[in-house]
């Protein structure tokens, strides 16, 4: 059974609390892959894929290593286990993520997976037109150095009235000395604009 491997990948070896607590092992085991495990409707791939993304945000490494091949044995596949890693750098940052990018390539390629490439990745033609949009945006800014996009009483009244349809989602710093909206000359309601302090 995939949940009693999962148990043995994680807790298993000389320096694992398999072999040096064996009672905490056996009340970890009765808890994560016996009331979690049999509570609820989720299928197991779906369960192995919350699991993965749980040890991501814990930067539990060493279990997600573990636990990633029992994981792709519930039906997780080889391009879902590396796009959870990639989503993961957009919440997490990169430095927190690199140790499993390096874990995920590594199981894949003991398991004989081919690690997909930029060419093999689905294509999104509207994600895809909107980075177009952003870098002509920004060429426009760059030549004229300020937003030639006109913002008038009456766009102020139809974005009112109509409501809003950004075509890009920004994330940004939270930086008062750069307007979005201005190095890609964008207009009112055009862009989604979402600011932080440092990725955190």
């Amino acid at each position: 059974m995939a949940d009693k491997d999962s148990m043995h990948a994680i807790f298993h070896g000389p320096d694992c609390a398999g072999e040096l607590d064996p009672e905490f092992a056996r009340l970890f085991a009765d808890f994560a892959f016996g009331e979690v495990a049999d509570h609820g409707s989720l299928d197991a791939r779906t369960r192995a894929m919350a699991v993965c993304s749980c040890l991501l945000g814990c930067q539990g490494a060493e279990a997600f290593r573990a636990y990633l091949p029992q994981a792709l044995g519930m039906g997780l596949t080889p391009v879902e286990a590396k796009e959870l890693v990639y989503q993961a750098v957009a919440y997490l940052g990169l430095g927190r993520v690199f140790p499993f990018f390096k874990a995920c390539n590594e199981v894949l390629k003991a398991r004989g997976a081919e690690l997909v490439t930029d060419g093999e990745l689905p294509r999104c033609p509207e994600a895809e037109a909107a980075l177009r949009r952003l870098m002509e945006g920004n060429a426009r800014y760059l030549e004229h150095s300020r937003n030639p996009a006109s913002i008038t009483d009456l766009i102020r009244l139809e974005t009112a009235h109509h409501g809003q349809h950004p075509y890009a989602a920004l994330l940004c710093c939270a930086d008062s000395r750069v307007p979005p909206e201005h190095i890609f000359s964008a207009g009112l309601g055009e862009l989604f604009v979402i600011r932080n302090a440092g990725n955190v």
